[in-house]
C-alpha cells in the first residue's frame, strides 16, 4: 500500500528534475533554445509527455490503493469513506503533479541534477513528514 503512493511521487521527482537540470546541466539548451520557434514552446513539447505519464501513474497508484483498502475491509465503499483518503484515489495524482511542479522549479533554478535531487528530497520530505505528523 505504501508503494502505491511513493512510487509516483518518487518518479515525479526524478522526471521533474531531468526535464530541465539535465538540459541546463549539459549545455544542450543554448542550442536547443537557438533553433526552438520559442523557449515556452520548447518547454512544452518537453513537459506535456512526461505530465501525462506521472498523472496516469498516480492514477493507476490510487486506483490499486481503492482496490487494497476494498479488499481490506470488505463491507465499506472506498469511494465514499474518509479514512486514509491522502494515501489513496486522485489525490496521489493530484500529489505527483504537485512533487513534479516543484521539483522542475528545483531543477530549472539549480541547474544541476544532483544538487536539485538533494534539494527536492530534502524539502518534499520535510513537507510530507509534517502533513502525517
Amino acid at each position: 500500500a505504501i508503494a502505491t503512493l511513493v512510487a509516483p511521487i518518487v518518479v515525479a521527482l526524478v522526471m521533474g528534475i531531468a526535464a530541465l537540470a539535465r538540459e541546463i546541466e549539459q549545455q544542450t539548451t543554448n542550442f536547443a533554445w537557438s533553433i526552438a520557434p520559442s523557449r515556452a514552446a520548447w518547454l512544452r513539447d518537453r513537459m506535456i509527455p512526461i505530465l501525462l505519464v506521472v498523472l496516469a501513474l498516480g492514477l493507476a497508484g490510487g486506483w490499486i490503493g481503492d482496490i487494497l483498502m476494498g479488499l481490506r475491509q470488505r463491507g465499506v465503499d472506498p469511494w465514499r469513506n474518509f479514512e486514509g483518503l491522502g494515501l489513496r484515489g486522485p489525490a496521489i495524482a493530484a500529489s505527483g503533479l504537485l512533487v513534479f511542479g516543484f521539483a522542475g522549479l528545483v531543477g530549472a533554478a539549480v541547474g544541476r541534477q544532483l544538487p536539485a535531487l538533494l534539494i527536492s528530497g530534502a524539502v518534499i520530505g520535510f513537507g510530507v513528514y509534517g502533513a502525517f505528523t
